[in-house]
């Protein structure tokens, strides 16, 4: 259930390109935190709120590791790399679809809205998750939280009128197609299916806001996925090294 819920504070970009640099630089988890105290506490009044808030960010960056410690030690490995903030978004982005079910959830009903031309608004995903997960106490809130810290990162945009909000017009790329494969490896991983076809997992609502230069040729060829021919040629897809599914 705390799970579920765990995405209790908007994570601002700043703070979670922060928490990685820390990681990156190979800070234990102590000094991480309290480095990262330093930055969010800038920013974030109040004893309560500031641990809450390190609490998430380093539920991402952090104790992601023991979720896939592959996976994170690669996102380590491509934050050192990147050069562009649609980068960094990736790896923030991929990073809380494995630690968090709710904000999978959330980024699933918003690409739906979007690809249905449906109106994306925070009562609308609310509903969503209620409807799937059932009225846990303090679901609508963490909505709330997921919806505005994709607005920080840009990838949903305010509508002008109301409380409409629009998919980004720019599309996210990365300039290498480790990224790709990297993000497409966390969103099977966060997948309640262990399998997908293959272009279905190209193709993933949850994804939307992001551009992929990797086909399906691709995905035979990473290390991250196995994939198997079944009858009428249809390509299924499963990650190659099992992380731990809850």
């Amino acid at each position: 259930m705390a799970k579920q819920l765990g995405f209790i504070r908007t994570l601002r970009l700043p703070w979670l390109d922060a928490v990685a640099s820390l990681c990156a630089e190979g800070h234990d988890s102590a000094e991480t935190r309290r480095r990262l105290e330093a930055v969010v506490g800038l920013d974030v009044a109040g004893v309560d709120a500031l641990r809450k808030t390190l609490d998430v960010l380093m539920r991402v960056w952090v104790r992601s590791a023991e979720i896939d410690p592959a996976l994170h030690a690669e996102a380590l490995c491509l934050f050192r790399s990147s050069v562009t903030t649609h980068e960094r978004v990736r790896l923030h982005f991929g990073l809380c679809l494995l630690s968090f079910p709710l904000f999978r959830s959330c980024a699933l009903y918003v690409g739906q809205m979007a690809r249905a031309d449906q109106p994306i608004t925070r009562r609308a995903v609310g509903q969503r998750a209620v409807a799937e997960l059932g009225p846990l106490g303090g679901i609508q809130r963490s909505v709330e939280r997921v919806v505005a810290s994709l607005v920080d990162w840009g990838v949903l945009q305010h509508e002008r009128k109301g409380h409409l909000y629009l998919l980004a017009r720019r599309a996210f790329h990365a300039s290498q197609a480790a990224y790709d494969s990297w993000l497409l490896a966390c969103a099977l991983h966060a997948h309640p299916a262990e399998e997908l076809p293959a272009a279905d997992l190209l193709a993933l609502p949850e994804l939307l806001p992001f551009r992929f230069q990797v086909a399906v040729g691709d995905l035979r060829a990473s290390p991250h996925f196995v994939l198997e021919r079944q009858g009428g040629g249809l390509d299924m897809v499963r990650l190659a090294h099992a992380g731990r599914r809850d």
